[in-house]
């Protein structure tokens, strides 16, 4: 592959070119969309003529703004689209700022104001493609609308001539990996996190300590790793009563250099990572390297088995120090301004049979346990507002009196967002009945084992962001929405991806494609040339029916 910036001297030959800057375009309902296929769909697509700009041979890029970020944006981006197709013969990047023209050219314009930072527009002409954004966002979206044109029309070798004017319905389009229950590797990592941006989503939560594994190095607690991140055994399938293991040591973290290597990988790629650190409950690994953090005497372990677990962190001042050091460390970490401090699943026995807990109780004033839970919400949310982060929590933290800035994941009924929204909270989307992804896809007794439930392609298309109840302010407070995959029974690259894809690309749909435009029976048209796709990537998914 040659990828290189070309000088300007080679290219004296190629014709002026006077490139229009004017924004306003004639654009139809983008339920007009013919022949594109973009997943997710564009929110405006006016085609001109049927057959464009050529795509064999040689392609040029030439940047108008000589700006870094935007140079290794672009430079990523004709990477992907050389690789993508075989039909291209080589890209190259004229990054001077003087007008030039060729045939087969992209154009990226200065950026201009009164755009959104992720709007994007692009204008297919016959020889020239004209990308029109305010941010390097906006211009990393039209990339990956591009790629996604070439890769859908290779077989005639050309765009129909067009203009699309595109910008997401939410600013928060996410996924949820669970690597705790089951570990993969940070090249498994960095190929969902190819795709993620492909289909423009834009945030990962990296669901990293469970009670099953503690997955991240953290240097003033080695043990962490050392022993947190080792499970002797895994339940084998759904055997409970009586527990039957598989008899297979599951072990695995990430050190600090791989955090870093993906979080930069994540960044190029208009991806921010949350990091998640799951407490109070969900804590046995952290119990089984350090039992002081716990009520009881223990013994503790790493658990072998899924489920709520009792084992919970006490909320003395050794944990909160321990905790806020963790977070200490995960702020060096993670640049992006949200870590999500777990808060699901607390079950309270052990703080109520705890006598310093309960003297604790008794000087705050709680008179319920679950009280606590607030507690310590309140006391790290507080401690990252003050490094400048904020916190997110699972809806739970709604039971009890959270103070602060803080973002709520609901995972229950999506109503409960109308709640957290009258609580002045911000709200994330993921609720478990439409966007968890590690629920069955079809018959169960054909089917991959997943956790329970049934959510099909078209009931994860179908669902809503919409809220009922609330005024348009209100519903502003919705951030986004987030496709979430918990691992209990999902262990290998092949079932993750199956699992994924391509309900991951239903979902994105929702999150970036305002209502109106959306049509299932046109997003199932589209699907077959991205599953194509998937399959050249050597990426597993189900088969959809036609």
């Amino acid at each position: 592959m040659n990828i290189e910036f070309m000088p300007i001297k080679k290219i004296k030959s190629y014709l002026l070119l006077l490139i229009s800057t004017v924004l306003v375009i004639g654009c139809n309902d983008s339920d007009t969309l013919q022949g594109n296929s973009v997943i997710p769909k564009v929110n405006a697509y006016t085609e001109h003529a049927s057959k464009g700009f050529d795509f064999n041979g040689e392609l040029f890029i030439h940047l108008k703004n000589n700006e870094q970020p935007l140079l290794d944006m672009v430079a990523l981006g004709a990477q992907q689209i050389k690789s993508d197709n075989p039909q291209i013969s080589n890209v190259s990047i004229i990054n001077q700022a003087e007008n030039t023209s060729s045939s087969s050219t992209i154009v990226l314009n200065d950026f201009v104001s009164g755009f959104q930072e992720e709007e994007y527009q692009l204008e297919i002409g016959k020889d020239i493609i004209t990308i029109t954004a305010g941010t390097v966002k906006g211009a990393f979206n039209a990339f990956q609308t591009l790629r996604q044109l070439f890769i859908t029309n290779q077989d005639n070798g050309y765009l129909p001539q067009a203009t699309i004017d595109d910008f997401p319905s939410y600013s928060y389009r996410g996924l949820m990996l669970d690597v705790s229950r089951h570990f993969f590797s940070v090249e498994q990592v960095k190929k969902i996190i190819d795709l993620m941006a492909l289909y423009k989503l834009n945030k990962l939560h990296w669901h990293l300590t469970d009670d099953q594994g503690w997955r991240i190095e953290i240097d003033q607690y080695p043990l962490l790793t050392d022993i947190g991140s080792y499970r002797p055994e895994t339940i084998l399938e759904k055997n409970f009563d009586p527990f039957i293991g598989d008899g297979t040591p599951h072990f695995g973290f990430y050190t600090k250099e791989e955090i870093r290597e993906v979080v930069q990988y994540a960044k190029q790629r208009n991806i921010d990572i949350i990091p998640e650190i799951d407490v109070p409950g969900h804590s046995s690994a952290i119990l089984a390297a350090y039992p002081e953090l716990g009520c009881t005497p223990g013994p503790y372990d790493v658990s072998t088995r899924w489920g709520i677990h009792a084992e919970i962190l006490c909320p003395s001042e050794e944990t909160f120090t321990f905790l806020t050091n963790v977070l200490t460390e995960l702020v060096d970490l993670f640049p992006y301004e949200y870590i999500h401090i777990g808060g699901d699943e607390v079950p309270t026995r052990h703080w109520q049979q705890n006598e310093s807990v309960q003297l604790l109780m008794a000087e705050q004033g709680f008179t319920e346990e679950k009280q606590i839970l607030g507690y310590f919400y309140n006391r790290l949310n507080q401690f990252l507002l003050e490094r400048g982060r904020k916190a997110i929590g699972w809806d739970e933290i709604l039971e009890v009196d959270i103070t602060g800035q803080t973002n709520v994941m609901i995972w229950h009924e999506k109503e409960l967002a109308k709640s957290a929204i009258e609580k002045g909270h911000h709200v994330i989307l993921t609720p478990a009945k439409t966007n968890y992804l590690n629920y069955y896809q079809g018959n169960q007794n054909t089917e991959p084992l997943a956790q329970c439930c049934l959510i099909t392609l078209e009931s994860a298309y179908q669902s809503s962001m919409e809220i009922e109840g609330l005024n348009e302010s209100e519903q502003q407070k919705i951030l986004g929405g987030q496709a979430s995959l918990w691992t209990e029974y999902i262990s290998t690259n092949s079932h993750m991806e199956y699992m994924l894809f391509p309900r991951l690309f239903a979902l994105s749909e929702n999150f970036w494609t305002k209502p109106e435009h959306k049509n299932f029976q046109q997003f199932k048209d589209a699907l077959p040339a991205h599953l194509s796709y998937l399959e050249a990537q050597q990426v597993n998914f189900k088969p959809i029916e036609r």
